[in-house]
């Protein structure tokens, strides 16, 4: 029997019995971890093929039982979890892609990481514009006068800062659209900003009502003003001519008579004029639109023909460029706006030089409108008068020229109606020159008709 030397093994005669605890030691360890291995196998499903002679075949049945028992309701509870989970995320889901709200997660850069689905209504924009546009995407469709506004509350939400904002932004058609948004900062765990939630309403349909109740309150205190003024002023004249003729003179007839009836059907024709005004301007929002494709060419050739003979009365000249785009709407109504704007240009002449009126086609940001300028230059605007000129029986002008103050008020309404605008810019002493927008191309038509009907429906379920 060989025995260790003591120059070639570690281990001395007297240490086999604490060689004997090391390998009982190392021998539980083993199990320990084999029990732990068959606990993290039966508890995750997988299939460990191990083989552990030195554990009895029945204690590791026993074992695998009671890892199995365990599991169930372990299962059972994340199973339930999940099926809630998975209803609030169905909840939510419903509530976002149903919402008549924007909602919009941005990350730190300012990309668009989240939007909602009904961002595509109020923008016109393809959801999968919206996610491939390089950086904030609603930067480059938001109105260059509130783009300013929009950066520095921007700069708030990056501080950590909530922000409500009002602006104007433009549909892909080219219109102009108003939003208001609530935008709020989200915060990671670690306590910084990791992104940002915008939730944008648009108010594009109460914006409008509101302008039109305004314009609306305009209106009456102007109609009223007029009642009060302009309507009795000829009545009064009328009763007091009558008075004279009664008193002084009775029923002869005699030059001063003469006199006093000449003064009376003056003053019945200017109440006849206004009456006819005040018709005219009620008459437009109770007429029903045809709609039709409009040659703006061959309406302006009628035009130039029907006001030839005023034009060579004050030896004026009206340029018309050959090739004006067609447009729809009421083709009557438009004939009116351009009859309108060509007489103002006529009435509102500057007796220092010969009057040329011009009309031509200008720049639109979209294909669906088209832009026609009527320049002429006559006397002009007085500044501070500019915003009162599209208000009814506002005159620029004072009573040296005739007018009843009410045929820009129609340009505007007759516009309204046609889902167009007007726009003015006017020198005093140089001239003047309005641009109005309508509808182009008769294949526009019912597109951009159904589309703004679309919108006002959507604008009184928006709140």
């Amino acid at each position: 029997m060989n025995m260790p030397s003591p120059e070639t093994d570690s281990v001395k005669p007297n240490s086999y019995g604490t060689m004997i605890c090391i390998t009982a030691l190392v021998a539980a360890g083993l199990a320990g971890l084999s029990f732990y291995l068959l606990d993290f196998a039966a508890a995750t499903s997988l299939t460990c093929g191990m083989t552990l002679g030195v554990l009895p075949a029945a204690w590791f049945l026993h074992k695998l039982n009671r890892c199995q028992q365990s599991r169930l309701p372990l299962h059972e509870q994340i199973q339930r979890q999940r099926q809630e989970i998975d209803m609030l995320l169905e909840r939510y889901q419903v509530l976002t892609d149903n919402l008549a709200a924007s909602i919009i997660i941005r990350n730190n850069q300012g990309t668009v990481a989240y939007c909602s689905p009904y961002t595509a209504v109020p923008t016109g924009y393809a959801l999968a514009e919206i996610y491939e546009a390089e950086g904030d995407f609603f930067l480059e469709i938001i109105h260059d006068e509130d783009r300013d506004k929009y950066l520095r509350a921007l700069k708030v939400a990056a501080q950590g800062e909530a922000f409500q904002l009002r602006y104007r932004f433009f549909h892909k058609t080219g219109i102009e659209m108003w939003a208001e948004t609530r935008t709020v900062p989200i915060i990671d765990e670690r306590g910084e900003i990791s992104s940002s939630l915008s939730i944008t309403l648009d108010i594009t349909g109460l914006i409008r009502r509101q302008r039109q109740i305004e314009e609306k309150n305009r209106d009456l205190e102007d109609f009223s003003y007029m009642i009060s003024h302009d309507l009795k002023a000829p009545l009064f004249t009328i009763k007091g001519m009558l008075n004279v003729i009664e008193e002084d003179f009775g029923g002869q007839l005699d030059p001063d008579l003469n006199e006093a009836l000449k003064h009376i059907g003056l003053a019945v024709r200017r109440l006849d004029s206004l009456v006819g005004s005040v018709l005219e301007y009620s008459r437009i929002g109770q007429e029903d639109d045809r709609e039709e494709a409009v040659s703006l060419s061959a309406l302006m050739r009628e035009l130039k023909q029907e006001f030839s003979p005023q034009l060579a009365k004050v030896q004026a000249t009206l340029e018309i460029e050959s090739d004006l785009p067609t447009v729809v709407g009421d083709r009557l109504k438009i004939y009116q706006i351009f009859s309108n704007l060509i007489g103002n240009a006529l009435k509102y002449r500057s007796p220092e030089r010969a009057l040329l009126i011009e009309v031509r086609r200008e720049q639109s940001r979209t294909d669906r409108f088209a832009k026609i300028s009527v320049k002429d230059n006559g006397s002009g605007i007085p500044a501070g008068k500019i915003d009162a000129i599209f208000r009814p029986f506002q005159r620029s002008h004072g009573k040296e020229i005739e007018g009843s103050g009410i045929g820009l008020a129609c340009v505007k309404k007759l516009l309204e109606k046609l889902g167009g605008e007007i726009e003015v810019k006017s020198v005093e002493g140089q001239g003047s020159e309005f641009t109005v927008t309508l509808r182009s191309g008769w294949k526009h038509a019912d597109t951009d008709r159904s589309g703004k009907e679309t919108s006002e429906k959507q604008d009184a379920t928006s709140f």
